[in-house]
């Protein structure tokens, strides 16, 4: 799963929220990768690698 963090990740409630949240699928198996927002318009061809890097695509 590919998450992406605007501004309200970086405060002390979004914070807790996203890593109840991610505990919770890392225990139904499923990966968790984030991006703030502002590198999908800052350079989204680095983003674009790393996903395929964490899930092991060519």
């Amino acid at each position: 799963m590919v998450e992406l963090d605007g501004e309200d990740h970086f405060w002390e409630p979004g914070i807790e929220k996203d890593l109840i949240k991610e505990n919770y699928l890392k225990s139904l198996g499923i990966k968790v990768i984030r991006f703030e927002n502002k590198w999908v318009f800052e350079d989204i061809e680095w983003v674009l690698g790393q996903i395929k890097a964490a899930f092991n695509h060519p």
